[in-house]
């Protein structure tokens, strides 16, 4: 908790004035955001819409913590009055793969009972079409192609082992490594239901196989948006509850000449749209047509009319689920359900739709026309926003690759914020590569420098003598202003350059740094309001980025994950006690004795206090020449509990010296008071260039002094990052 002193000034009518905007963020069109719209392949101005809110459709996200950021942004910092709709798909054609596959699978096991030759037989024949069909490379060089005859299990085990190696094959097709995966296994059961044969074992086959179960765990999947701070919709909308909206969206395509029945199927008539000479078809992806051989829903097929055509409804087909319709039992097609969702909710144009870089095609170019040919217009669309995916050590997550993260692991090794601050520190447009490389480089210190920084200004605010409510603003204190007002500017210039988030990081991290040097060079009094102000102004940035959620009259953030209203750890009071107490007995102990190095062993207690003791209570103590010791209150390490019942060693004696050399700065170590009457003149990192006398030094002298200047910046960097 803070001084009195400072939770009243926090809350003083003065300082709220001071510090807190007279009023709400407004929208300006002119001076406000422009951000990178997938349809113009331009930086865009959003637009203006001060009458009404602000529309944002997201479909199924693959970053949602990155949509989340724009939405804060758009939201908190721009002032729009956002109406979120995020589509949870139920009705989709790998969700229906897999009940098909769970159909067919029962119904294969419902006439096969027993293991045998002929089962095993039946299922390399099965086998060898999928490796035909998805790995035709690999089939034609181990057996001679599909028509050969039986497979060389052995080799072509190896054969996949060997593809499944290759990372230059596997980036090269994202799908492969999922396929070599499955065969893979496949192979090997064979390879094991064949032993089992051989040895006579018993061959009952298994009761009650099941594919797993696909059910969208949609409970699941908005709790883990809680635990990641991730705002939750306004709107949710599932496919299955749309499917008469969608009929009729159908319809109205149908009428309006766009589309076709065919053998209980309805397609979009892509060659028609084209050539309307009101229509662009490729408005996302330039020559979009022809290319379709991604798209689930473009599988050539003889009732349709070309092989661009993709479905609008789908003919019911054994083991799926089927509605009915005009045109027969059947389903919506994958690219139906957000055009006739969103138009149910927003009408005929949508501010922001947002969604996966790998969803501009064919989903979102599909969408795209069917709408603008249902509303016969050409602008459904003002802007679209594509994220990047998120990648692991490389490669695109995804479950068929087998490299999927999910969030529970995710916030087993990591806490919500530092999750956020990763993708924080990307672009929201460019795929975040995650590896614990990027986690322990470049997400952990920016975060430790933050912490570091509040507890600075916290620990700074205890001090009466120097922390004034009103000092003079001298050179310093103008400087830090100006570096304040600044860096607002730069912030705000970055959020409008298409919420450039990594650039706003920096400007915030210069700020601290620059802050801090003001903190600690300062040798009289520190204007509370400035700093004080910029503390509480960076909060309520980082707030804005779903960082933290705590009062806004408070200074800096909370140490637990969940972003409690408390910014210190909550413990058990005992251990605290315990501590303080054997701490007290040892002191009295030194003193009864009289022992002549009692100042050094009082000051070795003191750093085991600080180094041993406290950190595994979530409280680290930063010793400062002269001035206070800075308190932090951080998560708790791995130590062991109190244990001060040692006397002090020649060990923690010349540590405690490292430590006090490790305080000083490079620049100064060569200078009084830390060295006197040898040197008369410094270079601009602090090495001598000349003795006392005025002599030039000899190469010699320079090269052992830059040495020694070396190892000291190393130690104090260390100290720095530390502390």
């Amino acid at each position: 908790m803070f001084p009195l002193s400072l939770s009243r000034l926090l809350r003083s009518p003065g300082y709220l004035a001071l510090t807190t905007p007279s009023n709400p963020p407004q929208q300006n069109t002119e001076h406000g955001p422009r951000i990178f719209n997938s349809l113009t392949k331009s930086k865009t101005p959003l637009p203006d819409t001060s009458r009404r809110a602000s529309e944002v459709y997201s479909c199924d996200p693959p970053n949602y913590v990155a949509q989340d950021v724009i939405r804060r942004v758009l939201a908190d910092y721009f002032g729009y009055n956002i109406h979120y709709v995020m589509n949870v798909t139920d009705i989709d054609d790998k969700i229906i793969g897999r009940t098909r596959e769970q159909y067919f699978l029962e119904k294969f096991s419902s006439t096969h009972t027993r293991l045998s030759s002929d089962l095993l037989s039946e299922i390399e024949i099965l086998l060898k079409q999928f490796l035909s069909s998805r790995i035709p490379d690999l089939l034609h060089r181990n057996s001679g192609g599909p028509q050969a005859g039986p497979l060389c299990w052995s080799a072509l085990l190896e054969a996949l082992q060997e593809t499944g190696r290759s990372e230059a094959a596997l980036r090269a097709n994202e799908s492969l490594k999922g396929n070599v995966s499955f065969a893979t296994r496949c192979l090997e059961a064979l390879v094991t239901a064949q032993s089992i044969l051989e040895l006579g074992e018993p061959a009952a086959a298994r009761d009650g196989v099941r594919a797993a179960d696909f059910t969208i765990q949609g409970t699941q999947f908005f709790h883990d948006m809680a635990r990641l701070n991730v705002l939750p919709p306004d709107t949710v909308t599932r496919a299955s509850e749309y499917v008469l909206e969608i009929v009729d969206f159908i319809t109205g395509i149908i009428h309006k000449g766009y589309g076709y029945v065919s053998n209980g199927s309805v397609y979009f008539d892509t060659a028609k749209f084209s050539a309307s000479g009101v229509h662009q078809y490729n408005k996302l992806v330039a020559g979009a047509i022809g290319t379709q051989q991604n798209s689930q829903d473009t599988t050539f097929r003889g009732d349709k009319k070309s092989a661009a055509d993709f479905a609008l409804w789908k003919a019911a087909k054994p083991g799926e689920p089927s509605w009915a319709s005009p045109w027969g039992p059947g389903r919506p097609g994958w690219h139906i359900e957000c055009s006739a969702m969103a138009s149910s909710i927003f009408g005929a144009n949508i501010h922001i739709h947002s969604g996966g870089v790998d969803l501009m095609f064919p989903h979102h170019t599909n969408e795209l026309a069917q709408s603008e040919a249902f509303h016969n217009c050409s602008d459904w669309v003002d802007c679209f926003i594509h994220v990047g995916h998120l990648h692991i050590d490389g490669y695109k997550m995804s479950k068929s690759l087998k490299n999927f993260i999910t969030i529970e692991d995710l916030l087993k090794r990591y806490t919500a914020r530092q999750i956020r601050l990763a993708f924080l520190l990307r672009p929201w447009d460019s795929n975040l590569d995650y590896s614990d490389v990027i986690m322990t480089q470049e997400v952990l210190p920016l975060e430790a420098s933050l912490n570091n920084f509040f507890s600075l200004v916290s620990s700074s605010s205890r001090n009466d003598a120097t922390f004034k409510h009103g000092c003079t603003f001298g050179a310093s204190e103008r400087h830090l202003k100006e570096k304040f007002d600044n860096t607002k500017v730069t912030f705000h210039k970055a959020l409008c350059d298409s919420i450039n988030t990594p650039a706003s990081i920096a400007a915030i991290r210069s700020l601290v740094s620059q802050t801090n040097t003001y903190l600690n060079q300062s040798s009289g009094s520190i204007d509370s309001f400035l700093v004080l102000g910029i503390s509480r102004w960076i909060m309520r940035m980082l707030r804005i980025f779903g960082l933290d959620a705590l009062d806004a009259t408070r200074v800096g953030w909370s140490i637990q994950p969940s972003g409690s209203d408390e910014i210190t750890v909550k413990p058990e009071l005992p251990p605290y006690l315990q501590a303080l107490s054997s701490f007290r007995d040892d002191i009295r102990k030194i003193a009864r004795d009289k022992s002549p190095s009692m100042g050094r062993d009082i000051l070795t207690l003191c750093d085991r206090m600080r180094d041993t003791v406290l950190p595994p209570m979530g409280v680290q103590l930063a010793d400062q020449p002269g001035r206070p010791t800075v308190i932090k209150f951080v998560e708790r390490s791995r130590g062991r509990g109190p244990n001060l019942t040692q006397l002090p060693t020649r060990e923690s004696t010349q540590s405690s010296k490292r430590l006090e050399r490790s305080k000083i700065n490079p620049s100064d170590m060569f200078k009084p008071p830390h060295v006197t009457g040898q040197y008369g003149s410094w270079d601009e990192q602090g090495v001598p260039l000349t003795d006392a006398d005025g002599m030039d030094l000899s190469k010699n002298q320079r090269k052992k002094l830059q040495k020694q200047w070396k190892f000291q910046q190393a130690l104090h960097e260390q100290f720095e990052n530390f502390h």
